[in-house]
């Protein structure tokens, strides 16, 4: 497949304004498709966060007219590289030279543009790409360090762009199916899209109480777009201590009978094996306890 620059690709007297506005790239060609029937317009965020040398993606909902799109598109700033036909609805242009990091880079297709069909956009496609460099992770809940995390609160990662397509947020088990990320101690429970960017675990019979977890973010997890993080992440939280919050009767009360039952309420559910190893009722004298267990609760 031959690479046409924008001098060989487009009419005769309208290349150069393109090299002018947009940079130079060389166009590849892609084999004619079947015609859709949908409205062309760009698919997915309009404002992309992407690496210093990942390529500009346009994913139009229609096949496109590859002359047309470029004839009518510009990148400010300009950059020079490879324009290529990913698909007949997908453009992708890739950079010779690494992207200004932090910089933002401002695609725009414009409105007289055609489909195959020949129909025109009718509106301005612009994508605002913004160099953010490898993608990672913004968000973790819990907080890191916290110390009085439910033991059914679930783990939350947010990632800086999109890592699945919003079309195959359901498809929860074939998604994690090699997903690398870990929770220690380890533990059963179900990972799941809540969103393109943002994943969560929920532990089939919640968090150990008193417990420090550890969740670790290796590197190589790709966004939706190829990009893979760089760098390794973790953090740790501990589950909430069992409290008592209350006790009936109260503190001190003057009134019991010997047939007042003792109620305990604590913050969280407590297993009775354990609590009737822990806790026990124990006679009173003047203000002093003595030695007599009367009972295990």
């Amino acid at each position: 497949m031959p690479s046409l620059s924008p001098r060989q690709f487009l009419a005769p007297g309208l290349a150069l304004a393109t090299i002018l506005i947009a940079g130079v790239f060389a166009w590849q060609r892609t084999e004619p498709t079947p015609i859709g029937a949908a409205a062309a317009s760009a698919q997915g965020d309009r404002h992309q966060r992407i690496d210093t040398t990942s390529p500009l993606i346009v994913r139009f909902s229609a096949p496109m007219d590859e002359e047309s799109v470029a004839l009518h598109l510009t990148i400010d700033p300009p950059i020079d590289g490879l324009a290529e036909w990913k698909d007949k609805q997908t453009l992708s242009l890739q950079s010779i030279a690494p992207l200004i990091l932090s910089g933002t880079y401002t695609l725009t297709v414009s409105p007289e543009a055609q489909r195959r069909d020949k129909a025109v956009l009718g509106k301005s496609i612009v994508i605002r790409y913004f160099i953010a460099g490898p993608p990672k992770v913004t968000q973790q809940i819990p907080p890191p360090s916290s110390d009085t995390v439910a033991p059914t609160q679930p783990v939350t990662i947010v990632f800086d762009r999109p890592m699945v397509a919003l079309t195959t947020i359901s498809e929860r088990s074939s998604q994690f199916a090699k997903w690398p990320v870990t929770v220690t101690p380890p533990l059963d429970g179900t990972w799941k899209w809540l969103s393109t960017t943002t994943a969560e675990f929920t532990p089939k019979n919640g968090f150990a109480s008193g417990t420090k977890y550890s969740v670790s973010v290796p590197t190589g997890i790709a966004t939706l777009s190829g990009e893979k993080t760089t760098e390794d992440f973790s953090w740790s939280f501990t589950t909430r201590r069992p409290k008592m919050l209350r006790s009936e009767p109260s503190n001190d009360y003057p009134n019991a009978s010997p047939k007042t039952e003792v109620v305990l309420t604590f913050n969280q559910n407590i297993d009775l094996a354990s609590a009737d190893n822990a806790i026990q009722l124990i006679r009173s004298e003047s203000g002093k306890l003595s030695k007599e267990v009367l009972a295990a609760m």
